[in-house]
């Protein structure tokens, strides 16, 4: 079994350049190239620590890990349920026209919710379309996704051209005020719920966060984080950790989010 793994392991293109890493070192070692040598093995330990260990996953679940729900049935009901975007992608040759990306857990969640009636409508983020060449924006593939299936019967709504968390949630608050909802709840990727959820309170609606997508947790359950090649997983947790560290103080600085912790993770 650990043989396939590493030999599926060996097919990765990240694992391939670190091992040509590893032998471009040696070669410079042995040609007493000093300078060279013990500046390629750091960057080779750097590329180690970010792809074979649980540094990144581990990073990740603490942002997760405060948004986990112990009992799902549990969740209240609210006015709307919110659905971010960044879960799908625009793709022409596709049965549904689109593809889906690794954060579908968002449109998954926000679709069971609506079944399991906790709210009154569904609202869909997400980027903008290209409207001049026929394209539908995120959401309004997400909203023929959903009214397609029939999962239930509740009214819906797309957000219109967002750029980013911000606007979706400036334009959930003027949907709410023209609706005159009071609460919502905010589904979106665990990773990135601190930051959602405090950009959607700015506004001064009540936030009730639902978050799925626990990326760096289950990876840890699976695997414990250890590899004997960087796999190309834990780069991708450790820009999503990056992302929400980085977004944070940007958030904080443009007056877009209101919370008293200065910084997260």
């Amino acid at each position: 079994m650990m043989l396939a793994s590493f030999a599926s392991d060996l097919a990765q293109p990240l694992a391939l350049l670190f091992l040509l890493g590893v032998g471009t070192t040696i070669m410079a070692f042995r040609r007493k190239q000093w300078r060279s040598a013990f500046a390629l093995l750091i960057i080779l330990g750097l590329f180690f620590t970010i792809g074979a260990t649980p540094v990144p996953a581990r990073l990740a679940a603490r942002l997760e890990t405060p948004f986990v729900l112990p009992d799902w049935d549990a969740v209240p009901e609210a006015d709307a349920i919110v659905i971010l975007g960044a879960a799908l992608t625009q793709s022409d040759h596709d049965l549904n026209g689109f593809n889906l990306k690794r954060e579908t857990d968002r449109i998954i969640t926000g679709f069971e919710l609506a079944r399991r009636n906790k709210a009154k409508a569904l609202v869909f983020g997400g980027g903008p379309g290209k409207h001049s060449e026929g394209v539908q924006s995120e959401g309004e593939q997400m909203q023929r996704w959903f009214e397609g299936w029939q999962l239930a019967t509740l009214p819906t709504y797309v957000l219109p051209g967002n750029s980013n968390t911000y606007d979706e949630a400036r334009r959930t608050q003027a949907l709410a005020t023209e609706q005159g909802w009071t609460s919502i709840l905010l589904v979106t990727s665990a990773t990135h719920m601190s930051r959602a959820q405090a950009t959607f309170q700015a506004t001064g609606i009540q936030v009730i966060p639902v978050a799925c997508d626990f990326e760096g947790t289950s990876y840890l359950q699976r695997t414990g984080g250890w590899a004997i090649l960087p796999k190309p997983t834990s780069f991708y947790l450790m820009k999503v950790y990056l992302h929400e560290i980085i977004g944070w103080p940007y958030y904080r600085l443009r007056g877009w989010l209101v919370d008293p912790k200065r910084f997260i993770g």
